[in-house]
């Protein structure tokens, strides 16, 4: 540590140091980037990839492995960007003083403005039209968030969450322009699918909306979320930071056991610590 320039204030802190035999460590932000990006999602019965990097609006939606025109993307899967987008409180900056786009808020739901913003979804004019009336923030119980917003006279709730926690509300799927009822085998096929997409690493949240009644004035969870028409899968991934994995096997190496603490879907955590080399084969690698 000295070689390292490193000022110890408390000999018994190296000791302690020199004892470890188990670190936790936090995952997003520690062993990954923190820059969300989307990269996969499912709506309207089809599988989109989203093509792009970073905070930077730059991107196609691809499907089939054909990019959709701007304008077909934007008009397909308007009602999904309406709320990833409405149902957020991050912001997306534009360049400035030679800096390059930057997310104001939390990294996930930044992703989702700037997914949205590639095929020119234009939020400041949709809230024009139908700004917020009220807001149900994020919690770790319910693991969802909710917005209520002006519409035709009337009012709607956009919800987006845990899938394993909000996919369970939802009655009814938008597809193909028509609001259809949920089978058994499309609920068990949307599991799956987030399943799937967990398992490539990638965080998945879950968006819908419902529309409310008119004369309705008290918002709570309870009397918002449920009834749910299911609208989209969104993907997001979160790359590891390159040098993780040479000090995850520096540290299993000298025989300390690695463990990650993080409140993603399980298969996500699990497909990072593979990523990491903290999970090899079918168990802890430490």
């Amino acid at each position: 540590m000295a070689r390292l320039n490193a000022l110890i204030k408390r000999l018994s802190g190296v000791e302690t140091l020199g004892s470890t035999n188990v670190i936790c460590t936090d995952k997003t932000g520690t062993l990954t980037q923190a820059e969300m990006t989307v990269k996969l999602m499912y709506a309207d019965g089809e599988t989109v990839e989203v093509t792009g990097a970073g905070y930077e609006p730059t991107g196609d939606f691809v499907v089939g492995g054909t990019p959709l025109p701007t304008d077909k993307a934007h008009a397909r899967f308007a009602e999904l960007l309406r709320a990833m987008t409405f149902c957020n409180d991050a912001k997306l900056m534009p360049p400035r003083d030679s800096k390059g786009w930057a997310i104001i808020g939390d990294p996930t739901e930044g992703s989702l403005l700037v997914a949205a913003r590639k095929v020119g979804f234009d939020l400041s004019a949709e809230l024009a039209t139908e700004p917020k009336i009220y807001e149900l923030p994020f919690d770790s119980q319910r693991k969802r968030m909710s917005v209520v917003h002006a519409r035709d006279e009337g009012q709607i709730a956009f919800v987006k969450g845990a899938p394993s926690e909000t996919l369970p509300l939802c009655t009814q799927a938008l597809l193909h322009g028509h609001v259809v009822p949920i089978t058994d085998e499309m609920r068990a096929d949307l599991v799956a699918r987030n399943d799937a997409m967990a398992k490539q690493a990638l965080r998945v949240l879950a968006v819908c909306e419902r529309p409310l009644p008119r004369e309705m004035t008290e918002y709570t969870a309870e009397s918002v979320e449920h009834d749910l028409i299911f609208l989209g899968l969104v993907g997001m991934i979160d790359p590891p930071r390159p040098e993780v994995a040479a000090a995850v096997q520096e540290a299993l190496s000298a025989g300390i056991r690695i463990i990650m603490v993080t409140g993603d879907y399980g298969l996500t955590a699990e497909a990072i610590a593979r990523r990491v080399g903290i999970v090899r084969g079918d168990r802890l690698s430490a």
